[in-house]
């Protein structure tokens, strides 16, 4: 019975155990996440003051920036936003004639379309109109056509035997 005892107190003792090692390491992972954060604000800030610091000397004429034709990240900045302005308005303005000509290509593209469709069966009429006057012009007779036919069979000559 006393080994059973010390058993079941060493195994409560056991379980407390990784309970509170469990508790200690979602503790540390917690600290560690801070830690980066932590890290990267302190970095994020660190950047922030030596282009505050850069400023400074580009103003008072310690330093010259010279990207772009810009003395000041200020300058650099008003210019940038400047181009972007003026190429989203470009942009604007593509995006309203575009709008304003969509449904007149549309109606062209149709138009074009059934373009094609009557210059197709203008074609296979024009080709079926061929074969009716060859076969009129040659009823009635017998005779031997050689013919020079790649498109059809792609075997070049052939011989044609018209016996009506």
């Amino acid at each position: 019975a006393l080994h059973n005892n010390t058993f079941a107190g060493l195994h409560a003792e056991r379980l407390k155990l990784e309970q509170d090692i469990e508790r200690n390491r979602k503790a540390v992972r917690e600290e560690e996440s801070h830690y980066h954060i932590f890290h990267c604000k302190a970095i994020e800030t660190e950047g922030r003051l030596l282009m505050v610091q850069k400023e400074n000397e580009f103003l008072k004429g310690e330093a010259k920036l010279d990207h772009n034709g810009c003395k000041t990240y200020q300058e650099l900045l008003a210019k940038s936003i400047k181009q972007l302005e003026s190429k989203a308005k470009f942009l604007r303005g593509e995006q309203k004639d575009t709008k304003t000509n969509h449904s007149t290509k549309l109606e062209q593209r149709k138009m074009f379309e059934n373009l094609q469709k009557i210059m197709a069966v203008k074609h296979k009429l024009t080709i079926e109109e061929k074969k009716k006057f060859e076969n009129e012009k040659h009823e009635g007779t017998n005779f031997m056509q050689i013919a020079d036919d790649l498109t059809d069979t792609g075997l070049g000559e052939r011989m044609v035997i018209n016996a009506d």
